[in-house]
């Protein structure tokens, strides 16, 4: 800006003159920016309001989904909670109804155990009494049968040595089948199976099937034992053991020898003697 007091009158209203012109292009600029500015602040404000609307639209249809979502929620939760209840039902149903079948099924189980344990211990009963039966009859035969066998045995050696009796290079006069002996009471003591008589010897023979040690020891302790209590004038004489058999067990033949006890064989219905007697 110049100094207005140097200057002069026409250089002083030319410059009032300019002055007047930019104040007027200012001032028009002044109002041509306050006007555009209102015309921008009614534009903000026009955005803003739609801006607002816009977010209340936003909102309200925001609240509407979440009312919705909401409702939707509570109807799942509602639905699952009544499944969930229905299922609980369902499964304590189920539980129930397999408890009450498991125990049906024990129950079954236990009356079936049960009603087998009775037909097994009757069907057992029954197969004893008919296993006793049995053997009762088995005995009774195998006895029979034993009796027959050991009688036949006995008559075998019996009349062998009838035909020939001579043992050991003795000759006897008699020979007797199934001697028995009787005790103070007329009661049978024991029994020889053959005894074997001259006048100056006397033979006992024990005749088995299959001959045992404790047949042998039996012989000896108690036919020899009663033989000596109440054999007679028999103790007079000389007295030999013979045992007879058409088997003997391990052992037997070599106790025997021992004692000095005769062992009699019999084949073809023959008499074969086996070891050295001795006079008891």
């Amino acid at each position: 800006m110049k100094n207005l007091d140097s200057l002069t009158m026409p250089e002083l209203l030319e410059e009032l003159v300019r002055i007047r012109v930019e104040t007027e292009a200012i001032k028009l600029e002044t109002e041509a920016i306050k006007k555009h500015g209102e015309e921008a602040h009614i534009l903000r404000l026009a955005e803003i309001e739609a801006m607002r609307k816009e977010t209340e639209a936003l909102e309200k249809k925001g609240y509407e989904e979440l009312l919705a979502l909401k409702k939707e929620t509570e109807a799942l939760e509602k639905r699952g909670h009544e499944e969930l209840l229905a299922l609980k039902k369902e499964t304590e149903d189920a539980e129930k109804r397999g408890r009450d079948e498991l125990l049906a099924l024990e129950k079954r189980g236990r009356d079936e155990l049960l009603a087998l344990e009775k037909r097994g211990k009757e069907e057992l009963l029954a197969l004893k009494k008919e296993s006793e039966e049995v053997d009762k009859q088995l005995k009774s035969t195998m006895d029979r049968l034993g009796f027959n066998l050991g009688r036949g045995l006995e008559e075998l050696f019996f009349y062998s040595l009838k035909g020939n009796p001579i043992l050991n290079n003795i000759h006897y006069d008699f020979v007797n089948l199934n001697v028995k002996l009787l005790n103070e009471s007329g009661a049978t003591a024991t029994e020889i199976d053959l005894l074997l008589v001259n006048k100056n010897s006397v033979g006992l023979v024990e005749i088995k099937h299959s001959f045992r040690k404790e047949d042998l020891e039996k012989f000896m302790n108690h036919n020899y034992t009663m033989f000596k209590k109440y054999g007679g004038n028999a103790l007079r004489t000389n007295t030999y053991l013979y045992i007879a058999a058409l088997s003997y067990d391990d052992g037997v033949i070599t106790l025997a020898k021992t004692k000095g006890i005769g062992i009699l064989h019999l084949k073809n219905n023959l008499i074969e003697e086996e070891g050295e007697i001795k006079s008891y």
